[in-house]
């Protein structure tokens, strides 16, 4: 018979799922939204996110495309930026507005990376809601 010590892969396989627990944890009790997108589908987006686009849960938005929540007038500059992160770069920080389920509009800022995400490549997405901020730098002015 032959024996083969495992004892290291199967360190290394206990290391990847605890360093995979804290990431998701850490994503979903993040307060601000965070999202996964592949072609520009939506393929993960955690409870804040979900909350941002007026669904009630996460796996609602799971399979709708970013584009059906963008403002008309930001498309181009969306598709750029999906552009620059298929090159693997990623984006500087972007406002602008965007639409929820129920129709009222969001003032958001958003900064994506390029990711890796079940074998595929993806854009993780943070957004920053910044809707009351503007309104309240609007009435100052």
């Amino acid at each position: 018979g032959v024996h083969v010590d495992i004892t290291e892969q199967k360190q290394q396989e206990i290391s990847l799922r605890e360093s995979e627990e804290r990431w998701r944890r850490l994503v979903e009790t993040h307060p601000q939204p965070i999202h996964i997108t592949i072609d520009g589908r939506y393929v993960y987006m955690n409870p804040s996110g979900a909350d941002l686009f007026g669904a009630d849960d996460p796996a609602d938005m799971i399979g709708r495309s970013v584009f059906d929540f963008v403002h008309p007038d930001v498309v181009d500059q969306l598709r750029a930026r999906k552009e620059q992160l298929d090159r693997g770069e990623a984006t500087d920080l972007f406002e602008h507005r965007m639409g929820r389920r129920d129709g009222k509009e969001r003032i958001v800022v958003s900064l994506s990376i390029p990711i890796t995400y079940n074998g595929h490549q993806a854009a993780q997405t943070v957004i920053r809601d910044v809707t009351e901020q503007r309104r309240a730098e609007h009435a100052l002015r």
